[in-house]
């Protein structure tokens, strides 16, 4: 994504939300080399807008970041070891500088989480929380399919086919580690965290629970912070040149005259509606 006097360049899709209500997403087709802005639709919303070349990645209000269908969910530990969101009320997503900026209140305190498009497939996240007292566990957690493979360098990954009797597969402080898709690509996230692997196959289905753990600032205990960057890859890709079979045109100008143009039914039931021009579905070029 880029941006220039707060405009942005080649939307792919957005999230609107409102004070405290749920957001929700809209698809907008755009040429890349175009500068759109979203001012108002409705009630003054705003357009959260995160990456134009990764598609998938959306930032929601509340905090949480969703990617190629997976969600990372900012949470903590309040004493007694009850699990809480950080999300009781939340601002509309906007732009600060470079970043998109999402901003969420509870009970005990408040949290800021930034967005930052990098490069045309990488972003980095920051996210800062601050409690009235002092500094609780804080993480994001994403639930992550066992088709999926979790690689962390120099450990052991390769998990059990089935429902472990050890439940806490992996704990470890690392600098980076990646998550492969069953579809080949690979979602890498580098930062100094502690993380921590958990197999719930047997209460929450086919996943593991992912944990990364936020870090308690030393000379502020109420603060707690975490910085990551993630990076989307995909495989290569080669183009194959199929004009020589895919030789069909679209137009036909006349029906039953043998000649073909799609299925020779004439100019009412023909395709020239189709645009001669290249289209991206999921991360793949056609």
């Amino acid at each position: 994504m880029k941006s220039t006097n707060n405009e942005f360049v080649g939307l792919r899709k957005c999230r609107f939300s409102q004070w405290g209500e749920k957001s929700w997403e809209i698809s907008i087709g755009l040429n890349a080399k175009h500068l759109i802005t979203l001012i108002t639709i409705g009630l003054a919303f705003f357009a959260g807008v995160v990456s134009a070349s990764i598609p998938e990645v959306k930032l929601n209000p509340n905090g949480a970041i969703e990617l190629s269908g997976l969600t990372f969910r900012p949470f903590f530990f309040a004493p007694g070891w009850v699990e809480k969101n950080l999300d009781t009320n939340y601002k509309k997503l906007h732009q600060e500088g470079k970043s998109i900026l999402a901003q969420t209140k509870f009970e005990e305190g408040s949290m800021k989480v930034y967005l930052t498009s990098e490069t045309a497939n990488s972003f980095n996240y920051q996210a800062d929380v601050k409690f009235s007292k002092k500094a609780e566990v804080v993480m994001l957690k994403v639930l992550v399919p066992e088709t999926y493979k979790i690689s962390v360098p120099g450990k052991n990954t390769d998990f059990p086919s089935s429902p472990s009797t050890e439940r806490i597969l992996l704990w470890t402080r690392v600098k980076e580690f990646s998550i492969d898709f069953a579809d080949q690509r690979s979602l890498e996230i580098e930062g100094n965290a502690i993380i921590k692997i958990t197999d719930y196959r047997e209460k929450k289905g086919p996943f593991f629970e992912l944990r990364i753990y936020f870090t308690k600032e030393k000379a502020n205990p109420v603060k707690s912070q975490l910085k990551l960057k993630f990076t989307l890859k995909s495989p290569a890709q080669t183009s194959l040149d199929l004009t020589q079979a895919v030789n069909r045109g679209f137009r036909d100008g006349k029906a039953g005259d043998g000649k073909g143009g799609w299925t020779d039914q004439g100019p009412g039931n023909d395709m020239r509606s189709m645009k001669d021009k290249q289209i991206r579905v999921g991360y793949v070029n056609f």
